[in-house]
Order: structure tokens, then sequence, then C-alpha cells
């Protein structure tokens, strides 16, 4: 914990880490607006699919399966996805937090 003991840095390096980490965020959010496109045309794929041919031969009008393979998927793509975005917002905070003072730091100690 060394680097916390440092200055944050000079207004430059915190105006540079600022922009990192609003171009991350813009990044981030387009990302997931078009995983997230994906999942809904996979998950509709999916509901189509196994509700016109359920594999499990339902022909007493039971034809759940799509909605529970459909249901399946979209519940992990939510989960995975919220975990990938809290690992990546916590990166992206960390890198802002840091990045400036290792970088004023690093200066420092090399002059």
């Amino acid at each position: 914990m060394q680097l916390q003991r440092h200055e944050k840095g000079t207004d430059e390096l915190n105006k540079l880490s600022d922009k990192i980490q609003s171009g991350a965020r813009a990044f981030l959010t387009t990302e997931y607006k078009y995983i997230s496109m994906f999942a809904f045309l996979a998950f509709t794929a999916l509901l189509i699919i196994y509700t016109l041919e359920p594999p499990t031969g339902a022909d007493d009008g039971d034809r759940l399966d799509g909605i529970r393979a459909g249901g399946c998927f979209l519940a992990g793509a939510v989960l995975s996805a919220s975990a990938g975005w809290a690992g990546k917002s916590c990166h992206i905070y960390l890198e802002q937090s840091f990045l400036p003072r290792g970088l004023y730091a690093s200066n420092r100690c090399s002059s």
C-alpha cells in the first residue's frame, strides 16, 4: 500500500485519468448494449425452437421447454453480464484511483 501514501498526482494526470475513465465507461456501455442485443436474439431463438420442437416430446400440450431453455439462458446471461460489469467497473475505478499516483510517484523517483 505504498502507492496510497503518494499524492494523487498533478492536475494534468488527473485530467488524463478522468478521460481514461470516461472512455472506458463509454466503451463498457456500448459493449454491453451489443451483448444484450445478442442475448435477446439467442433467447428468442431458444424460445421459438424449443417451444415448436420440445426435446421432451411433450405431445400433451405442455410446451414449456422453450420457456425453460430461454429462461435459463437469460438468467445465465444476466448473471454473467453482472459479474463482468462489476469486475470491469472495479478495474476502471482502481485504474483511475491509482494510475495517477503511480505515474506521479515513478516520475518523482526517477528524477
